[in-house]
């Protein structure tokens, strides 16, 4: 080998394997804005159709997704039950007794139970005994993990899962003081009900947050208030998970029952009995309430972040409606599809969970093939947060606007965890996916803002778009 090839071989083993273009360089130095450890971060942006790297900067490290996780829900849920398809929540009538039957609905609403009332007085319900909520379609489990949750478990972005739940299985529950006492007040307010006021007006120094917990018992809900708050103290709102959902359920229905609605042209019914949970064995059945298509219904979840409708639906894709069985039907949809579901560690459906993992690189593959190759993905896409114009990224893209408007995207947090996946879209420009994973922040977080900034600009230097 004379003294040129050996020159020649020294400088190519001296260089990187890798060696930045100028945009990549670009994008770094707009990550590095963030002062994070390289351990803290991963970032893929590819081509849409080709998945042609744009940048990659530690794609494969499994890491916490957050409610990003909630893609590969939507995916199932699109393949296994179909966009169009309708949850059923049945009425049934015993001798004396009515009962609610779940079919696994995360849409109920109030507004929902009162045309099931209107529907089941005009055929000739007037008069019940007891009104029996079977909820046996779910087995018994445990959606979060106590430990690392706590103190989060009875607030409403935590609530457990049940075949037949009641607005996203949630109560909202306020309370304010005047000069002599603490007021408290529930949304929805239900005969059944009851409130439990424990809390006292004390000195300033004394003063202090509330605690409010809800809990079933004999067939009824209990708002318990406790705390000591100061005179005129401004008002506290909080959302409360139901540990017994099926309970609430028949308490809005037996609440709307027995009173009149104008606007249906009916008198208020009798109820003679409670509210109570057994398997309904009543072969009359009275009326079918069907939900919103099941598209529409992932919209909310996507754009709003709903942890309910995402652990209802990891349920109802299971063969047996539990969360093991959501969680293998995803997992062998991923490889019938070429995809890779090694790489994925699944707690639960929402992602509220410090111990699920998947890597940036397999986001990124399961958001380009529900993008371009997936039969419903007009239905998927749809279902994501447009930017500065609605959901969870309706605050996001504010310097550029109109890229904004073409970015579909899904967001994810937790304590100490950002996350941002989606596509962008932008005219005359290549389609791009991309995943930004940023775990490890400093708690409080005072990062949200720039990270979001930095977002934005990394798209901007992918897309080649003057800022």
């Amino acid at each position: 080998m004379n003294i040129r090839h050996c020159l020649f071989l020294a400088i190519c083993l001296s260089l990187p394997l890798h060696a930045q273009s100028t945009k990549e360089k670009r994008i770094q130095s707009v990550i590095d804005r963030l002062g994070l450890e390289p351990s803290q971060y991963a970032v893929l942006v590819t081509d849409l159709e080709s998945g042609e790297k744009i940048f990659d900067s530690h794609s494969r490290r499994e890491m916490c997704p957050a409610s990003t996780m909630k893609l590969l829900v939507s995916i199932a849920a699109l393949e296994k039950l179909t966009p169009g398809y309708q949850f059923q929540t049945s009425v049934h009538l015993t001798d004396e007794d009515l009962c609610l039957v779940g079919g696994g609905d995360p849409s109920l609403m109030m507004a929902d139970v009162a045309a099931m009332v209107n529907k089941a007085k005009a055929r000739g319900v007037k008069e019940i005994g007891d009104i029996i909520v079977d909820d046996t379609l779910f087995p018994q489990e445990v959606v979060y993990n106590k430990i690392q949750f706590a103190d989060d478990l009875k607030k409403g972005f935590a609530a457990p899962t049940s075949s037949l739940a009641l607005e996203y299985n949630k109560i909202v529950v306020t309370v304010h003081s005047d000069a002599d006492e603490v007021k408290v007040y529930v949304e929805p307010k239900l005969d059944g009900i009851d409130i439990v006021n424990d809390a006292k007006i004390v000195k300033k120094n004394f003063s202090k947050a509330p605690d409010v917990e809800v809990f079933a018992k004999d067939g009824k809900l209990i708002v318990r208030v406790s705390g000591r708050l100061k005179a005129n103290a401004k008002y506290a709102t909080v959302t409360r998970s139901i540990s017994d959902p099926a309970i609430y359920a028949g308490l809005a229905f037996a609440h709307l029952f027995v009173r009149a609605d104008t606007t249906a042209k009916n008198t208020g019914g009798v109820f003679h009995g409670k509210v109570r949970k057994q398997k309904c064995h009543g072969d009359r059945i009275v009326l079918n309430h069907v939900s919103s298509p099941l598209r529409e219904i992932i919209k909310v979840m996507n754009k709003d972040s709903n942890n309910f409708i995402a652990e209802m639906l990891l349920r109802m894709v299971g063969e047996g409606y539990s969360c093991s069985e959501g969680t293998e039907t995803i997992c062998q949809w991923l490889d019938s599809n070429g995809l890779d579901s090694n790489t994925v560690n699944m707690d639960n459906g929402s992602g509220l969970s410090r111990t699920s993992t998947i890597s940036a690189h397999e986001i990124n593959q399961i958001v380009r093939f529900a993008s371009t190759k997936f039969v419903y993905k007009d239905d998927f896409v749809n279902s994501l947060s447009i930017g500065g114009v609605d959901g969870t990224i309706k605050a996001h893209f504010k310097k550029n606007a109109s890229l904004g408007q073409h970015v579909y995207g899904k967001t994810g947090y937790l304590d100490a965890v950002s996350t941002l996946a989606g596509i962008a879209k932008k005219n005359k420009k290549p389609s791009i996916s991309f995943v930004f994973f940023f775990n490890g922040l400093p708690v409080p977080n005072s990062k949200f803002g720039l990270i979001r900034d930095v977002q934005e600009d990394v798209l901007i230097a992918a897309m080649d778009i003057n800022p």
